[in-house]
């Protein structure tokens, strides 16, 4: 959507340049990237001028070291500040913030950092996952695209924007059949957030003779990571993992995932009766709806069978895909973790045969407030991202299918 995050100037000249349809085809896609680009140096040099209201994460990536050198805990909340989120070798790790850099200067530095990060992810979106779209649809979908989940990230300080070059550049590692540094990268991108070690399943679908040998190597790797923060810093560990557990209880639009949708609609429907869901009926309404999603997956692509060794096209259709399950079934994606979803809608959206137009994909785009809405509607938007992606995640089982379906008639 023109996000209530976008000053009210920007919104209007990009109504505006959606509405000069007598416009020159090239004026038009200039004044769609300039616009979008402009929305962006601005929605910068906001961010830079109001420390006070953004980058809020950066509060806790800075104060945290400190914290745990004053002896307090780390991972408690601090008055407004939530606690560290992260492993505590990530913590160590930290600490060089505050002993190089006033709070002022890490700032700057990080979100300097960040534009860099968001830019090799750009080039990498666009010279590998997404040669054939158009730049002006490529600029504003990823700027606007699951309710500007770029600017969100940009924000709120988070790592998302880091983590999401991490695994795309492991991605291209992938299609580069270097799978050694396919596995680092991973490994290195799920140290932060410990959920996108899923990716390592990739190594499982596609054919290389050293597929398992680096699956087993992914695991060992992130195991033994794992077990250094253990030996290393016990009490922090234990620490980080009662933690853990409490970063799935957000509902709505700051954590559009299927596990808090599911909780969210248990708790709406038993509501009418007088009751509450207890955590047990919600997780496993929830582990039946991933597993679900996993194995009809997994059996569409087995079933088709379409990776071919050296096929470029079946290698990005397989990552693709792959993200999209990533989204619907891990039990926490904040807001700014859509991000690394931009690169499947577009792709479908490039290549798939659909009957339903290209602009109702980009309907949801111009939806401005939901403060006023039924209660029902108002959970379909808190949760768009996440309906996004599962549409997303059916256009791509069809397109298996039709090529299940091919390929059978091309046997007979």
């Amino acid at each position: 959507m023109i996000s209530s995050r976008l000053s009210p100037a920007i919104k209007a000249l990009l109504i505006r340049a959606l509405e000069l349809r007598q416009l020159d085809d090239k004026v038009f896609r200039i004044s769609i990237i300039l616009v979008t680009f402009g929305s962006f140096v601005l929605s910068i040099v906001r961010i830079l001028r109001e420390p006070d209201r953004f980058q809020w994460d950066l509060q806790v990536y800075y104060n945290s070291p400190l914290w745990l050198a004053q002896g307090q805990d780390p991972y408690a909340v601090h008055g407004f500040v939530d606690g560290f989120s992260y492993s505590p070798i990530h913590l160590q790790i930290f600490r060089v913030f505050p002993s190089l850099f006033t709070y002022d200067q890490f700032y700057w530095v990080f979100l300097f950092a960040k534009i860099v990060s968001f830019a090799i992810l750009l080039a990498i979106w666009k010279k590998v996952f997404l040669r054939e779209t158009q730049l002006h649809v490529f600029a504003i979908f990823v700027w606007l695209g699951f309710y500007s989940t770029i600017l969100i990230d940009l924000q709120a300080g988070n790592v998302s924007i880091f983590e999401s070059m991490l695994l795309f550049l492991g991605f291209l590692c992938f299609l580069k059949q270097r799978l050694y540094s396919f596995v680092f990268l991973i490994v290195l991108a799920a140290s932060f957030k410990i959920m996108p070690i899923f990716f390592l399943i990739l190594l499982l679908l596609a054919p290389n003779r050293y597929s398992w040998k680096c699956f087993a190597l992914g695991c060992v790797g992130f195991s033994a990571f794992a077990l250094l923060n253990l030996v290393l810093f016990p009490d922090l560990t234990k620490q980080f993992i009662s933690w853990a557990p409490r970063t799935t209880n957000e509902l709505g639009h700051l954590n559009p995932s299927s596990l808090a949708f599911i909780r969210d609609m248990l708790t709406g429907t038993l509501d009418h009766f007088g009751l509450v869901p207890n955590s047990i009926l919600v997780n496993v309404t929830y582990l039946a709806v991933a597993i679900w999603i996993f194995c009809a997956s997994w059996k569409s692509w087995r079933l088709v069978k379409v990776v071919q060794e050296g096929s470029n096209y079946d290698l990005l259709f397989l990552i693709l895909f792959s993200i999209l399950v990533y989204t619907l079934t891990m039990p926490r994606m904040k807001d700014y973790a859509y991000i690394i979803a931009i690169p499947s809608v577009l792709f479908a959206i490039e290549h798939f045969k659909v009957s339903v137009p290209r602009w109702i994909s980009f309907l949801p785009l111009v939806i401005i407030s939901y403060y006023t809405i039924p209660p029902l509607f108002r959970i379909f938007l808190d949760y768009y991202p996440l309906f996004v992606a599962s549409f997303f995640w059916y256009l791509y089982s069809c397109e298996l299918a039709k090529r299940s379906a091919l390929a059978g008639l091309r046997k007979a």
